[in-house]
């Protein structure tokens, strides 16, 4: 038959079988001068376009073999993908699986029952065309419900069916289970426990720091019960279960580390670490008003992770994250000197005990201390500490024959220059104050016997000294420390732009003269600008450069340094 432009040819297949059948045609043509061709096929392979094949099919669809409905199958429509992972099934949720891509204007909801009850919705998406999709009702984890086709529904041909059924759909959703440890803190054994919202295919797999526990026995519905002991030191157990239902859907429980959200954690402590104290053992008090403080903060990290995230018993500490969630102690043993002092020991968070005292008299005295923690852990051996009272003995400060720079760490008891210096060979003391117009202080005298006269009448802290002597005698002073609660402020010293005498002042109260100040001078000098620091040494009379950064002051010293501006040095 002509047509403008070509010719049109129409034939009628026969013969051909039921189902869906490909077939491929070829059209052969003579032109004019007799030269033949073909339709659009590749002459070298005799490929025939997709555009010269046909499809025909003749049945109508029906549900896939052998699964034709999965419970749990559902459609996420951002990444257009199926979820069919069982542990992230949809429990609202069906999939019906079909042999052969549907028409998806054909599809609606009432063509279909779910138990005999017609569902929620029915979807159809192109990307997956062999699929509808149901939403149900909230669907048990072993639901395996009868699927209905009850209207009519037609494939791409045409081809329309309204009768189909799955008998029993697929289950698609794996089971919930739940982990319970009791205790959560033994001295060595707890119990664990897995249940199940379904039946399992075998008992729970249960893994403990990675290694499995004895086969769980059942011990109710779809319950299974282990135990788990151990005499190992103190430590943090991580639980880890995996189980199958029935239909081989798996499902997990806990987490592979300790600290990883969602990780199933019970500690075993059988043992309780000994307490640090202050004063220590044989340890000198110079006040009788000390207070005794017990400090149990080991209890609380006692195990952990190390920097790489594994397991860090005791005896690897320190940790970098600690797993002890255990960290109080109950006293249950105080005494002094013989007497019970437990109901007057004070603490805020069950850790740190503190005993304050009064008028001790000077000598030794013992103080005994036992405690036990929460898993009931008490020291096999009580904590005896003695510790002694004394008087603070004087500070003294080494002086060699010539001049010496000097400085006191604290302010003395009296502070007279005669007092101060008593009865030494010294015959003058030099002092700068930057702030005044005069600018040095001077004091001198002729004999060790004889007052000093001068403009400078006393040695205070928060000067530094030059002092000048004809022995190796040293001076020495009385220094109280700084009372706790005395309405006494803190020293502070106002220093000037250019040259300061500066002292070395310790507000511990324990470090003797020539012990190295902690830190280096910038953090002694913190907040001050600095040009340069200078010691002087007695022995080869030669000032010192001291590195700001990298070096060293000495208690008894004194120092000549440069400010760059105006400041307030606060030791």
């Amino acid at each position: 038959l002509a047509i403008t432009g070509g010719f049109r040819a129409e034939t009628i297949l026969s013969g051909i079988p039921a189902g869906e059948t490909t077939i491929t045609y070829r059209i052969n043509a003579t032109d004019k001068a007799g030269n033949v061709g073909q339709n659009d096929s590749d002459p070298t392979t005799a490929t025939i376009s997709e555009d010269h094949i046909v499809k025909v099919d003749t049945l109508p669809p029906s549900f896939a073999t052998p699964i034709g409905a999965e419970t749990g199958h559902a459609w996420n429509p951002v990444t257009k993908a199926i979820v069919d992972d069982p542990k992230k099934a949809s429990k609202n949720s069906i999939r019906l699986q079909f042999n052969e891509d549907l028409d998806g204007t054909t599809i609606q909801t009432l063509d279909f029952q779910v138990a005999g009850a017609a569902p929620q919705s029915a979807q159809w998406f192109a990307d997956v065309p062999n699929s509808v999709f149901l939403t149900v009702g909230t669907l048990l984890p072993d639901a395996k419900p009868k699927i209905d086709l009850v209207g009519p529904i037609s494939d791409k041909a045409g081809n329309s069916v309204q009768v189909g059924t799955v008998s029993a759909a697929t289950d698609g959703i794996s089971p919930t289970v739940t982990v319970s440890v009791t205790p959560k803190l033994d001295k060595k054994k707890v119990t664990i426990d897995v249940s199940s919202d379904e039946s399992l295919l075998t008992p729970p797999t249960i893994m403990v720091n990675g290694g499995a526990t004895a086969v769980p026995t059942l011990v109710g519905t779809n319950l299974f019960r282990t135990t788990f002991e151990t005499t190992d030191v103190p430590n943090a157990y991580n639980v880890e279960v995996s189980a199958s239902d029935t239909a081989g859907n798996p499902q997990s429980s806990g987490k592979a580390t300790h600290n990883a959200d969602g990780a199933i954690v019970f500690e075993i402590d059988n043992s309780i670490p000994s307490p640090l104290t202050d004063p220590v053992a044989a340890g000198i008090v110079f006040t009788t008003n000390p207070f005794i403080t017990v400090d149990w903060t080991s209890e609380g990290t006692e195990y952990g992770l190390d920097g790489s995230g594994a397991l860090v018993p005791p005896a690897a500490l320190p940790i970098a994250v600690d797993l002890d969630k255990q960290d109080m102690v109950t006293l249950t043993k105080a005494t002094l000197d013989g007497t019970d002092v437990l109901a007057r020991i004070a603490t805020s968070d069950n850790r740190t005990f503190i005993l304050s005292t009064s008028n001790l008299a000077l000598g030794d005295h013992t103080f005994v201390v036992n405690g036990t923690d929460a898993a009931g852990n008490t020291l096999l051996a009580d904590v005896s500490l003695i510790f002694t009272v004394k008087i603070r003995p004087l500070f003294e400060v080494a002086l060699k024959p010539g001049w010496n720079m000097i400085s006191l760490p604290g302010a003395p008891a009296d502070d007279k220059i005669d007092t101060v210096i008593g009865a030494i060979p010294v015959d003058t003391v030099l002092t700068y104050d930057p702030s005044t117009p005069q600018g040095w202080l001077a004091a001198v005298r002729t004999s060790p016997t004889a007052p000093f006269s001068g403009t400078l009448t006393t040695v205070s802290l928060g000067r530094a000294y030059w002092v000048h002597t004809s022995s190796f005698e040293s001076i020495k002073v009385d220094i109280p420390t700084t009372a706790p609660g005395a309405a006494v402020l803190l020293p502070a010293i106002n220093v000037q732009k250019g040259w300061n005498l500066v002292p070395i002042v310790d507000i511990t109260g324990t470090l003797k003269s020539g012990n190295n100040l902690a830190g280096t001078p910038n953090v002694y000098l913190q907040g001050l600008s600095v040009a340069r620091i200078y010691e002087y040494n007695p022995v080869n009379q030669q000032f010192v450069n001291i590195d700001p950064a990298a070096g060293a002051l000495k208690i008894g010293q004194g120092y000549w340094v440069y400010f760059n501006t105006v400041g307030v040095l606060v030791p």
